[in-house]
Protein backbone atom coordinates (compact mmCIF):
# COMPACT_ATOMS: atom_id res chain seq x y z
CA UNK A 1 0.00 0.00 0.00
CA UNK A 2 1.29 3.35 -1.02
CA UNK A 3 2.81 5.96 1.83
CA UNK A 4 0.49 8.74 2.08
CA UNK A 5 2.73 11.26 3.53
CA UNK A 6 1.74 13.56 5.99
CA UNK A 7 3.14 17.56 5.07
CA UNK A 8 3.02 21.18 6.29
CA UNK A 9 2.41 23.70 4.07
CA UNK A 10 4.78 26.53 5.96
CA UNK A 11 4.55 29.09 3.44
CA UNK A 12 5.42 32.71 5.64
CA UNK A 13 4.93 34.57 2.30
CA UNK A 14 1.27 33.89 1.56
CA UNK A 15 0.65 33.92 -2.14
CA UNK A 16 -2.35 32.54 -3.70
CA UNK A 17 -0.04 31.22 -6.83
CA UNK A 18 2.28 29.51 -4.02
CA UNK A 19 -0.56 27.50 -2.71
CA UNK A 20 -2.23 26.85 -5.82
CA UNK A 21 1.34 25.03 -6.69
CA UNK A 22 1.60 23.18 -3.88
CA UNK A 23 -2.08 21.61 -3.24
CA UNK A 24 -1.98 20.70 -7.13
CA UNK A 25 0.59 18.26 -6.45
CA UNK A 26 -0.55 17.41 -2.91
CA UNK A 27 -3.85 16.44 -4.60
CA UNK A 28 -2.29 14.30 -7.10
CA UNK A 29 0.76 12.37 -4.59
CA UNK A 30 -2.30 12.21 -2.32
CA UNK A 31 -0.66 13.94 0.53
CA UNK A 32 -2.41 14.67 3.70
CA UNK A 33 -1.46 18.42 3.37
CA UNK A 34 -1.77 20.52 6.64
CA UNK A 35 -2.75 24.24 6.05
CA UNK A 36 -2.60 25.69 9.49
CA UNK A 37 -0.26 28.32 9.21
CA UNK A 38 -2.04 29.81 5.86
CA UNK A 39 -4.89 30.61 8.04
CA UNK A 40 -3.28 31.23 11.64
CA UNK A 41 0.16 32.29 10.98
CA UNK A 42 1.73 31.01 13.57
CA UNK A 43 3.32 27.48 13.88
CA UNK A 44 0.67 24.47 14.87
CA UNK A 45 3.00 23.19 17.98
CA UNK A 46 1.16 19.60 17.93
CA UNK A 47 1.63 19.08 14.50
CA UNK A 48 3.68 15.65 13.56
CA UNK A 49 4.33 14.40 10.11
CA UNK A 50 6.60 13.73 7.37
CA UNK A 51 7.78 16.60 5.41
CA UNK A 52 7.61 20.63 5.35
CA UNK A 53 7.60 23.37 2.14
CA UNK A 54 8.26 26.57 3.54
CA UNK A 55 8.80 29.79 2.15
CA UNK A 56 11.42 31.61 3.95
CA UNK A 57 11.09 34.99 5.77
CA UNK A 58 13.25 36.37 8.15
CA UNK A 59 10.79 38.77 9.23
CA UNK A 60 8.76 35.65 10.80
CA UNK A 61 11.50 34.26 12.92
CA UNK A 62 9.45 32.27 15.08
CA UNK A 63 7.87 30.36 12.33
CA UNK A 64 11.43 29.74 10.89
CA UNK A 65 12.85 28.38 14.00
CA UNK A 66 9.73 26.11 14.41
CA UNK A 67 10.43 24.49 11.28
CA UNK A 68 14.24 24.27 11.53
CA UNK A 69 13.21 22.12 15.20
CA UNK A 70 11.66 19.22 13.03
CA UNK A 71 13.59 16.45 11.95
CA UNK A 72 11.87 15.56 9.22
CA UNK A 73 13.06 16.85 5.55
CA UNK A 74 12.69 20.18 4.43
CA UNK A 75 11.87 22.26 1.27
CA UNK A 76 12.11 26.26 0.46
CA UNK A 77 10.71 27.75 -2.00
CA UNK A 78 12.58 30.68 -2.30
CA UNK A 79 15.95 28.41 -1.22
CA UNK A 80 18.30 31.59 -3.03
CA UNK A 81 17.38 33.51 0.45
CA UNK A 82 18.81 30.25 2.76
CA UNK A 83 21.60 27.67 3.09
CA UNK A 84 20.42 25.00 5.01
CA UNK A 85 17.55 24.53 3.17
CA UNK A 86 16.85 23.16 -0.65
CA UNK A 87 14.79 24.27 -3.23
CA UNK A 88 13.76 25.91 -6.10
CA UNK A 89 13.46 29.84 -6.51
CA UNK A 90 12.59 32.59 -9.22
CA UNK A 91 15.88 33.70 -11.10
CA UNK A 92 16.29 37.03 -10.30
CA UNK A 93 18.54 38.19 -12.36
CA UNK A 94 16.56 36.97 -15.65
CA UNK A 95 13.84 39.15 -13.65
CA UNK A 96 15.89 42.44 -14.00
CA UNK A 97 16.95 42.27 -17.18
CA UNK A 98 13.30 41.76 -18.54
CA UNK A 99 12.28 44.32 -17.04
CA UNK A 100 15.34 46.86 -18.69
CA UNK A 101 14.66 45.50 -21.77
CA UNK A 102 10.53 45.65 -21.36
CA UNK A 103 11.06 49.49 -20.38
CA UNK A 104 13.26 50.30 -23.54
CA UNK A 105 10.99 49.07 -26.05
CA UNK A 106 8.77 51.20 -24.66
CA UNK A 107 11.16 53.93 -25.47
CA UNK A 108 11.98 54.98 -21.64
CA UNK A 109 15.42 55.37 -20.65
CA UNK A 110 15.34 57.21 -17.17
CA UNK A 111 14.39 54.27 -15.20
CA UNK A 112 14.32 53.88 -11.42
CA UNK A 113 14.19 50.24 -8.99
CA UNK A 114 11.75 50.71 -5.99
CA UNK A 115 13.66 48.79 -2.95
CA UNK A 116 11.86 48.57 0.07
CA UNK A 117 14.02 45.45 1.61
CA UNK A 118 17.16 43.54 1.82
CA UNK A 119 16.52 39.88 0.75
CA UNK A 120 18.86 38.39 -1.78
CA UNK A 121 16.13 38.43 -4.10
CA UNK A 122 15.55 41.95 -4.01
CA UNK A 123 19.25 42.36 -4.32
CA UNK A 124 19.75 40.06 -7.17
CA UNK A 125 16.82 42.17 -9.20
CA UNK A 126 18.01 45.43 -8.67
CA UNK A 127 21.63 44.51 -9.37
CA UNK A 128 20.56 43.04 -12.64
CA UNK A 129 18.39 45.50 -13.24
CA UNK A 130 20.83 48.29 -13.02
CA UNK A 131 23.69 46.56 -15.22
CA UNK A 132 20.83 46.12 -18.11
CA UNK A 133 20.02 50.08 -18.10
CA UNK A 134 23.54 51.11 -18.19
CA UNK A 135 24.59 48.53 -20.78
CA UNK A 136 21.63 49.79 -22.71
CA UNK A 137 23.20 53.34 -22.40
CA UNK A 138 19.86 54.54 -20.20
CA UNK A 139 20.11 56.42 -16.64
CA UNK A 140 19.57 54.40 -13.59
CA UNK A 141 17.58 55.71 -9.91
CA UNK A 142 17.41 54.14 -6.94
CA UNK A 143 14.50 54.67 -4.93
CA UNK A 144 15.61 53.59 -1.33
CA UNK A 145 13.07 53.22 1.03
CA UNK A 146 14.08 50.74 3.36
CA UNK A 147 14.34 52.46 6.42
CA UNK A 148 12.56 50.45 8.87
CA UNK A 149 10.89 53.43 10.56
CA UNK A 150 7.57 55.43 10.09
CA UNK A 151 9.36 58.71 9.31
CA UNK A 152 11.51 57.08 6.82
CA UNK A 153 8.98 55.21 4.69
CA UNK A 154 6.80 58.09 4.79
CA UNK A 155 4.93 58.93 1.28
CA UNK A 156 5.55 62.69 1.54
CA UNK A 157 9.35 61.31 1.51
CA UNK A 158 8.96 58.87 -1.63
CA UNK A 159 6.79 61.51 -3.81
CA UNK A 160 9.56 64.19 -2.99
CA UNK A 161 11.90 61.47 -4.47
CA UNK A 162 9.98 61.11 -7.37
CA UNK A 163 8.93 64.82 -7.29
CA UNK A 164 12.73 65.10 -8.46
CA UNK A 165 13.62 62.60 -10.91
CA UNK A 166 12.77 63.55 -14.91
CA UNK A 167 9.95 62.05 -16.95
CA UNK A 168 8.63 59.91 -18.69
CA UNK A 169 10.03 57.55 -15.89
CA UNK A 170 9.96 53.75 -15.78
CA UNK A 171 10.08 51.94 -12.51
CA UNK A 172 10.61 48.36 -11.62
CA UNK A 173 9.09 48.07 -8.42
CA UNK A 174 10.71 44.88 -6.04
CA UNK A 175 7.23 43.27 -6.26
CA UNK A 176 3.34 43.84 -6.58
CA UNK A 177 2.61 44.48 -3.42
CA UNK A 178 4.78 47.63 -2.69
CA UNK A 179 3.27 49.31 -5.78
CA UNK A 180 0.58 50.61 -3.95
CA UNK A 181 2.81 52.78 -1.96
CA UNK A 182 4.06 53.92 -5.40
CA UNK A 183 1.00 54.97 -6.96
CA UNK A 184 0.01 57.00 -3.08
CA UNK A 185 3.31 58.73 -3.66
CA UNK A 186 2.84 59.61 -7.29
CA UNK A 187 -0.71 61.12 -6.81
CA UNK A 188 0.98 63.27 -3.76
CA UNK A 189 4.15 64.64 -6.11
CA UNK A 190 1.29 64.91 -9.04
CA UNK A 191 2.69 62.70 -11.23
CA UNK A 192 0.58 60.62 -13.59
CA UNK A 193 0.71 57.14 -13.80
CA UNK A 194 0.74 56.17 -16.10
CA UNK A 195 0.96 58.98 -18.56
CA UNK A 196 3.69 60.59 -16.83
CA UNK A 197 5.83 57.35 -14.91
CA UNK A 198 5.26 53.79 -15.94
CA UNK A 199 5.36 51.24 -12.79
CA UNK A 200 6.34 47.49 -13.61
CA UNK A 201 5.57 44.71 -10.71
CA UNK A 202 7.03 41.28 -9.93
CA UNK A 203 5.37 37.80 -9.42
CA UNK A 204 2.50 38.71 -11.07
CA UNK A 205 -0.42 38.41 -8.37
CA UNK A 206 -3.53 38.93 -10.49
CA UNK A 207 -5.36 40.18 -7.20
CA UNK A 208 -2.91 42.62 -6.31
CA UNK A 209 -2.06 43.56 -10.00
CA UNK A 210 -6.05 43.71 -11.56
CA UNK A 211 -7.31 45.63 -8.30
CA UNK A 212 -4.50 48.41 -7.72
CA UNK A 213 -5.38 51.97 -8.23
CA UNK A 214 -3.76 51.74 -11.84
CA UNK A 215 -3.69 48.20 -13.05
CA UNK A 216 -0.24 46.99 -12.72
CA UNK A 217 1.91 45.20 -15.20
CA UNK A 218 4.14 42.59 -13.80
CA UNK A 219 6.99 40.41 -14.57
CA UNK A 220 5.33 37.07 -14.13
CA UNK A 221 7.67 34.40 -12.18
CA UNK A 222 5.96 31.40 -12.25
CA UNK A 223 5.10 31.08 -8.82
CA UNK A 224 2.77 28.32 -9.22
CA UNK A 225 5.58 25.82 -11.14
CA UNK A 226 8.25 26.76 -8.54
CA UNK A 227 5.91 25.94 -5.67
CA UNK A 228 4.58 22.59 -7.70
CA UNK A 229 8.37 21.86 -8.46
CA UNK A 230 9.56 22.18 -4.81
CA UNK A 231 6.49 19.99 -3.94
CA UNK A 232 7.78 17.31 -5.85
CA UNK A 233 11.57 17.65 -4.55
CA UNK A 234 10.13 17.30 -0.74
CA UNK A 235 8.16 14.09 -2.20
CA UNK A 236 11.34 12.96 -3.69
CA UNK A 237 13.10 13.46 -0.40
CA UNK A 238 10.20 12.04 1.77
CA UNK A 239 11.45 8.79 -0.28
CA UNK A 240 14.96 8.54 0.77
CA UNK A 241 16.43 10.58 -2.61
CA UNK A 242 19.14 13.02 -2.22
CA UNK A 243 18.45 16.77 -2.28
CA UNK A 244 20.10 18.83 -5.32
CA UNK A 245 23.11 21.03 -3.98
CA UNK A 246 21.82 24.26 -5.73
CA UNK A 247 18.23 25.99 -5.94
CA UNK A 248 16.35 25.10 -9.04
CA UNK A 249 15.86 28.17 -10.68
CA UNK A 250 13.29 29.56 -12.50
CA UNK A 251 13.45 31.90 -15.16
CA UNK A 252 10.45 34.25 -15.44
CA UNK A 253 8.00 33.10 -18.26
CA UNK A 254 6.25 36.39 -19.62
CA UNK A 255 5.35 39.68 -18.95
CA UNK A 256 1.77 40.80 -18.37
CA UNK A 257 1.26 44.38 -19.84
CA UNK A 258 -1.50 46.20 -18.05
CA UNK A 259 -2.35 49.94 -18.31
CA UNK A 260 0.47 51.07 -15.29
CA UNK A 261 2.95 50.78 -18.55
CA UNK A 262 0.30 51.75 -20.91
CA UNK A 263 0.84 55.26 -21.72
CA UNK A 264 4.02 57.28 -21.34
CA UNK A 265 4.25 61.00 -21.87
CA UNK A 266 5.67 59.49 -25.35
CA UNK A 267 6.54 63.36 -26.05
CA UNK A 268 3.35 63.62 -27.91
CA UNK A 269 -0.31 62.69 -26.67
CA UNK A 270 -1.79 60.78 -29.75
CA UNK A 271 0.77 58.84 -29.69
CA UNK A 272 0.08 57.70 -26.32
CA UNK A 273 -3.42 56.99 -27.25
CA UNK A 274 -2.44 55.00 -29.76
CA UNK A 275 -0.28 53.00 -27.62
CA UNK A 276 -3.27 52.58 -25.26
CA UNK A 277 -5.27 51.07 -27.73
CA UNK A 278 -3.12 48.74 -29.07
CA UNK A 279 -2.23 47.94 -25.38
CA UNK A 280 -5.98 47.67 -24.58
CA UNK A 281 -7.41 46.27 -27.93
CA UNK A 282 -4.53 44.05 -29.53
CA UNK A 283 -7.41 40.76 -28.72
CA UNK A 284 -9.25 42.29 -31.02
CA UNK A 285 -8.99 41.64 -35.14
CA UNK A 286 -7.47 45.31 -35.36
CA UNK A 287 -4.87 46.99 -37.54
CA UNK A 288 -3.10 49.81 -38.14
CA UNK A 289 -5.93 51.13 -39.69
CA UNK A 290 -8.26 50.77 -37.10
CA UNK A 291 -5.71 52.93 -34.59
CA UNK A 292 -5.66 55.41 -37.11
CA UNK A 293 -9.19 56.06 -37.44
CA UNK A 294 -9.56 55.48 -33.70
CA UNK A 295 -7.09 58.61 -33.23
CA UNK A 296 -8.66 60.64 -36.13
CA UNK A 297 -5.80 61.68 -37.91
CA UNK A 298 -3.88 61.15 -41.28
CA UNK A 299 -1.97 58.18 -41.63
CA UNK A 300 0.86 59.30 -42.76
CA UNK A 301 1.33 62.35 -39.89
CA UNK A 302 0.54 59.59 -37.27
CA UNK A 303 2.76 56.72 -39.18
CA UNK A 304 5.09 59.36 -39.42
CA UNK A 305 5.05 60.87 -35.81
CA UNK A 306 4.74 56.85 -34.26
CA UNK A 307 7.72 56.05 -35.92
CA UNK A 308 9.82 59.04 -34.54
CA UNK A 309 8.59 58.60 -30.47
CA UNK A 310 8.10 54.55 -30.78
CA UNK A 311 10.85 53.16 -33.01
CA UNK A 312 8.59 50.72 -34.31
CA UNK A 313 5.59 51.58 -37.29
CA UNK A 314 2.17 51.27 -35.80
CA UNK A 315 1.90 47.80 -37.59
CA UNK A 316 4.79 46.48 -36.27
CA UNK A 317 3.69 47.21 -32.29
CA UNK A 318 0.88 45.54 -32.64
CA UNK A 319 2.39 42.52 -33.64
CA UNK A 320 5.19 42.81 -31.00
CA UNK A 321 2.23 43.30 -28.36
CA UNK A 322 0.99 40.11 -29.86
CA UNK A 323 3.83 38.18 -29.61
CA UNK A 324 4.58 38.86 -26.61
CA UNK A 325 1.06 37.63 -25.16
CA UNK A 326 1.10 34.79 -26.83
CA UNK A 327 4.64 33.78 -25.90
CA UNK A 328 3.27 34.47 -22.11
CA UNK A 329 0.31 32.31 -22.71
CA UNK A 330 2.01 29.15 -24.40
CA UNK A 331 4.28 28.93 -21.58
CA UNK A 332 1.81 29.89 -18.65
CA UNK A 333 -1.54 27.99 -19.90
CA UNK A 334 -1.92 24.82 -21.58
CA UNK A 335 -4.16 26.31 -24.44
CA UNK A 336 -3.75 25.17 -27.78
CA UNK A 337 -1.89 26.76 -30.33
CA UNK A 338 -4.92 28.24 -32.04
CA UNK A 339 -6.97 28.71 -29.32
CA UNK A 340 -4.08 31.37 -28.54
CA UNK A 341 -3.93 32.61 -31.91
CA UNK A 342 -7.55 33.50 -31.74
CA UNK A 343 -6.93 35.28 -28.07
CA UNK A 344 -4.05 37.40 -29.41
CA UNK A 345 -5.94 39.10 -32.41
CA UNK A 346 -4.33 36.86 -34.84
CA UNK A 347 -6.71 36.11 -38.53
CA UNK A 348 -6.26 32.44 -38.34
CA UNK A 349 -3.91 30.25 -37.08
CA UNK A 350 -1.55 29.91 -40.57
CA UNK A 351 -1.10 33.77 -39.72
CA UNK A 352 -0.54 33.77 -36.44
CA UNK A 353 1.91 30.69 -37.23
CA UNK A 354 4.16 33.05 -39.90
CA UNK A 355 4.26 35.86 -38.17
CA UNK A 356 5.32 33.99 -34.82
CA UNK A 357 8.08 31.97 -36.79
CA UNK A 358 9.46 35.18 -38.23
CA UNK A 359 9.73 37.28 -35.22
CA UNK A 360 10.45 34.64 -32.86
CA UNK A 361 13.15 32.61 -34.85
CA UNK A 362 10.91 29.32 -34.39
CA UNK A 363 7.45 27.82 -34.84
CA UNK A 364 5.55 28.16 -31.37
CA UNK A 365 5.66 23.67 -30.72
CA UNK A 366 9.56 24.65 -30.54
CA UNK A 367 9.66 27.55 -28.71
CA UNK A 368 7.05 25.57 -25.59
CA UNK A 369 9.57 22.78 -26.14
CA UNK A 370 12.91 24.72 -25.46
CA UNK A 371 11.76 26.46 -22.82
CA UNK A 372 9.62 23.94 -20.58
CA UNK A 373 12.98 21.74 -21.40
CA UNK A 374 14.81 24.24 -19.08
CA UNK A 375 12.14 23.00 -15.99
Amino acid sequence: MKKRFRVLSALAYNDPLYHQGVTQFAHEAEWELDMTVAYYGSEPVHWKGDGIITHYLASRPGLMKWVRRQHVPVVSINADEVAFWPGTAPDHEQCGRMAADYFFALGITELAFFRCSDQVSIQGRQRSFQEAVARRGGTFHLLDWRETTVEGRSTARLANMIAGLPVPLGIFCQSDHRAAALFNACEAAGRGVPEEIAILGVGNNETLCEFSRVPLSSVDTDMKAIAREGAAMLDRMMRGESSPKTPILFPPIGLVSRKSTAVVRAAHPQVAEALYFIVTHFAHPINATDVIRHIGASRDWLSRLFRKHVGRSISEELLRVRIEQAKYLLLSTDKKIAEIAKETGFTSYVHFAKSFLRAVGSPATEFVAAHRGHR
